[in-house]
């Protein structure tokens, strides 16, 4: 039975040439994976794609919701892929955990922090805490916490873990630090338990417990050492281990994205802007571009406050020893003519559940915005419309692609022609369009109505010469000039 379903699954939904289920997002690739469902001869590959789309087309964020989440990190856990998580835990900006919880104390239904503000749907991470970064696990044929496994997932630059966990035999607990480079790890087996631990460690002798050589425990049997592990045999009680020189043994990890403060990066011409610096890892160095390109050990290091009195793409990344460098920060200032530059936005206060049959009479208010988003505007709660309407001006012909990240519905259009359908009543969703332009200005409409509950709009754009960016005001004009 479970073959016939797996057969009739893969036949609707599996691309054998590009090894992706339906389009490849993170969801569809995951939960065939961890349903263990994927061909054989096509899992790695599938895991491959699935890991691609995380750490080079997402930049290491998730797009799962609120199933696709949990899923995806029980397979990661599952399959050693513990670092990946660990990325996806340790991002700051949208959409992560960090983010989520920004300026809150309980999480809420979506990632925008929309929805219910106390839901426990993406809270199913903490059971990745306990199991993976404490290690506590229990033994799938010998269930009840009978036999146990402490297998925790020490990233270098995380100094300690402590958990423990209430069993039917008393506690489990572990309690791992990490120190100039020795790895020590208290752990408790309650009685009529044992463990298999699992150390991250070259050889044998690197090994203690309670100071001395493991062969001074009778409680203790050293099994072997695999994957840069040593695997222990232990029986219930108190045991105290260290581990010198582990830090070649343990995987990798990035360093945190840089962050960086502002007060704001609209700017009106004349100014200056005052621009810091940050990161949260330790001994973490900054190098930075203005120039657009990518930034390297090699660029201007960040040590003082940044002053620009024009506009400017700043891009920023963190390099740390013994961990990989950070993603890349990028923030566009610019620096804008409140005479010339910006759009009008008409405000309607309407119910509506699509953009098609509206008909744009009697706004209640009419502004002058500089970015197509919410961030510059008072809205009302829900059941209102935007209009934005002005110009935007092309420097170099090509084929752009423009986006809508909106909640509810948007539609964008450029000439006059409409590029970007996202219509109707939705959460957060992100459509995109193509269209092929010269030189010049151009008309630019922005339709967005909200309906309810959380609401967000934000705006992108990118050509063959240009990465995805938001649509800056620098190219946005009220008149045609």
């Amino acid at each position: 039975m479970k073959n016939d379903i797996a057969a009739a699954y893969n036949a609707r939904y599996f691309d054998s040439k590009k090894a992706v289920y339906e389009k490849g997002t993170q969801f569809s690739n995951a939960f065939p994976l961890y349903l263990g469902i994927v061909p054989r001869a096509y899992r790695l590959e599938v895991m491959k794609n699935l890991i691609d789309d995380i750490l080079n087309i997402q930049k290491g964020h998730l797009t799962t919701g609120i199933l696709g989440t949990k899923y995806m990190v029980d397979l990661f856990a599952r399959e050693e892929h513990n670092d990946i998580v660990y990325l996806l835990v340790t991002q700051r900006d949208y959409p992560s955990w960090l983010d989520l919880i920004r300026n809150r104390t309980t999480l809420s239904e979506r990632w925008d922090q929309g929805g219910s503000n106390n839901h426990v749907m993406f809270g199913s991470i903490d059971d990745w805490f306990y199991r993976s970064l404490a290690g506590i696990q229990i033994n799938e044929h010998n269930p009840a916490y009978r036999q146990i496994i402490i297998k925790p997932f020490v990233a270098p630059d995380l100094s300690y873990v402590k958990a423990s966990i209430n069993t039917i035999n008393g506690a489990v607990s572990s309690h791992w630090t990490l120190k100039n480079g020795t790895y020590r790890i208290s752990i408790t087996i309650p009685v009529n338990s044992d463990a298999t631990v699992y150390l991250p460690a070259q050889k044998k002798e690197d090994v203690r417990v309670d100071g001395a050589r493991l062969e001074s425990n009778p409680y203790v049997t050293f099994i072997k050492i695999k994957d840069n592990k040593a695997v222990l045999k232990v029986s219930s009680g108190k045991y105290d281990f260290s581990v010198k020189n582990v830090i070649p043994v343990l995987d990798k990890v990035y360093t945190a994205l840089p962050d960086v403060q502002a007060e704001k990066t609209t700017v009106f011409i004349p100014g200056k802007i005052t621009v810091r610096l940050s990161c949260v890892t330790p001994a973490a160095h900054l190098h930075y571009t203005l120039d657009g390109s990518e930034p390297q050990i090699s660029s201007p290091l960040y040590d003082d406050a940044l002053i620009f009195d024009k506009s400017v793409t700043l891009k920023v990344k963190a390099f740390a020893k013994g961990l990989l460098p950070s993603y890349t920060k990028t923030v566009k200032f610019s620096f804008v003519d409140p005479q010339k530059n910006g759009l009008y936005c008409e405000v309607f206060q309407k119910a509506l559940t699509s953009l098609r049959s509206f008909n744009w009479r009697n706004p209640t208010d009419k502004k002058h915005v500089y970015r197509m988003s919410l961030d510059e505007l008072e809205t009302p709660g829900y059941d209102f419309v935007l209009r934005y309407s002005g110009y935007i001006k092309i420097e170099n012909a090509g084929q752009y692609t423009f986006y809508t990240n909106s909640n509810d519905g948007s539609r964008l259009y450029i000439a006059d022609k409409l590029v970007v359908d996202n219509d109707g009543e939705h959460g957060l969703e992100t459509r995109s369009g193509k269209i092929r332009l010269k030189k010049g200005f151009y008309p630019i409409k922005l339709l967005y109505f909200q309906s309810g509950g959380s609401k967000n709009l934000e705006t992108f754009y990118e050509s063959g010469s240009m990465e995805k960016t938001i649509i800056p005001a620098t190219v946005l004009f009220m008149n045609k000039s």
